[in-house]
């Protein structure tokens, strides 16, 4: 052994945020490259003014379980712009915090933590959100709009998109044409 004592609870923490908030900082560049990746050839195939992007949008929550109905603490969902085939959004929501739930079972406040619960919704919507969420933040993030989906038929997300206004004076067109995915990049 090389007799090297293990990391403290405190110090692990300590790491970890660190970790996080390196990773979190890395994935928001790449999304941001990607984005400007995205409206560059979007530009060059002639979309003048806020270049108006192709994307794929897909999320994720467990649903399978064994002998009870059962749908995830967490989900996730992510925006592909279709021509990089990067990803320009992503997001996690989480109907969990174990810290909070352990001093809600002792009748406490819980203490000063990065609380992991941001979503108080049920399990199918997050998806919908997520994607909601992306494209109201797609101008101020990127300068760019999304204009052309690319789903699996999601009937939350679709009916989430065909509610929302997500640009001002932009209406969709031609929904009877959803394109339905089975596998997005065969």
């Amino acid at each position: 052994t090389l007799d090297t004592p293990p990391l403290s609870s405190n110090m692990y923490q300590k790491e970890h945020d660190n970790i996080a908030t390196a990773w979190e900082k890395v994935a928001e560049n790449e999304m941001y490259c990607a984005a400007t990746e995205e409206k560059h050839l979007a530009v060059q195939a002639g979309k003048v003014g806020i270049p108006m992007l192709t994307v794929v949008v897909d999320g994720c929550w467990a649903k399978r379980s064994y002998r009870i109905n059962y749908s995830s603490l967490s989900g996730a969902a992510a925006i592909v712009g279709i021509r990089t085939k990067k990803v320009l959004y992503m997001a996690v929501r989480n109907r969990y915090c174990m810290v909070c739930s352990r001093a809600a079972a002792v009748n406490k406040l819980p203490g000063k933590h990065c609380c992991s619960k941001n979503w108080h919704g049920s399990s199918s919507s997050m998806e919908a959100n997520i994607i909601q969420e992306g494209f109201q933040n797609s101008m101020a993030m990127y300068g760019v709009k999304y204009a052309k989906v690319i789903g699996d038929g999601d009937s939350n997300v679709y009916k989430s998109m065909l509610d929302s206004r997500f640009y001002m004076n932009f209406r969709w067109k031609n929904w009877s044409a959803k394109i339905a995915c089975l596998g997005i990049f065969a």
